[in-house]
């Protein structure tokens, strides 16, 4: 799940879309660029988290973050690293 974009599907983050940064076993830590960042990420169930899109190459600052959540929140494709997974995907726990 690393690397990918996500949406929440419940709580005060519902439908708000982040970036993977890392996961343990029951919970995946995510990033925005803004609110969220790699050095202090949100920690959320799996079970509350669906993957939308892949992002092959794993990013390195918040920026980076930032614009690729932009990016995909506008309805652009313009990061050359990323691809969309149809449909989404609901993540088991």
């Amino acid at each position: 799940m690393t690397g990918n974009l996500a949406s929440i599907k419940t709580g005060t983050d519902k439908n708000k879309v982040f970036y993977i940064i890392r996961e343990d076993e029951k919970r995946v830590y995510l990033a925005d660029g803004r609110k969220y960042t790699l050095s202090a990420p949100a920690g959320k169930n799996k079970k509350h988290v669906q993957i939308i899109r892949s992002v092959c190459k794993e990013m390195q600052s918040d920026e980076e973050i930032a614009q690729t959540v932009t990016s995909y929140l506008q309805g652009r494709n313009t990061n050359p690293y990323a691809t969309i997974i149809s449909g989404g995907m609901n993540v088991k726990s």
